[in-house]
This record gives C-alpha cells, sequence and structure tokens, in this order.
C-alpha cells in the first residue's frame, strides 16, 4: 500500500461509503441492495482501490471527493452492469 494503513481511517471510510445503501432517510442506490450482497460489493471496491490509494477517502469527517471518485466510479460500473443486466431479463 501507499499509505500507512491505518485501521480508525479505514473505519471512517468504511461508514461513508455505507451511506451507498441507504438508510432511514436517504434511498440506497438501486443496484446496492442489502439483501443482494451490497455490503461485500462494497467491501470489493474499496479493496480493489486500497493498494493504489495515496490517502483516506475521509479525514475527520471531512469528504474528500478527489480521492472517492475513483470508489464512485467503481459503484458506477456495478450500477451500469445491474441495469444492463435487468434490461435484458425484464426484471427490475
Amino acid at each position: 500500500m501507499k499509505l500507512r494503513f491505518d485501521i480508525e481511517r479505514i473505519i471512517d471510510d468504511f461508514v461513508f461509503f455505507c451511506f451507498f445503501i441507504g438508510n432511514d432517510f436517504l434511498p440506497a442506490l438501486s443496484a446496492l441492495d442489502i439483501a443482494e450482497g451490497a455490503l461485500e460489493t462494497l467491501i470489493a471496491g474499496y479493496k480493489s482501490l486500497l493498494p493504489t490509494m495515496t490517502d483516506y477517502i475521509t479525514d475527520n469527517g471531512v469528504i474528500h471527493w478527489d480521492r472517492a471518485e475513483p470508489f464512485i466510479a467503481i459503484l458506477a460500473k456495478h450500477e451500469d452492469a445491474n441495469l444492463h443486466k435487468c434490461s435484458f431479463d425484464g426484471t427490475i
């Protein structure tokens, strides 16, 4: 990894990306259903980026969007793949 391993910072990033699954106040992204493995998808995406990251996504509660952009791009690819799958099999 290019950055120093810091479990507290990883937990902060984890809390940030869990918001994409949704909560009582925010809806989830359409392709991120907790029952369909959304958490595993988020963790796998983060783990794939971690070795290339120069710093963590969040820092003391501040989201660094330039650092979050590659993670969001992974989510966009996942969303796109699910939308194409839905259009081919007729499910939503």
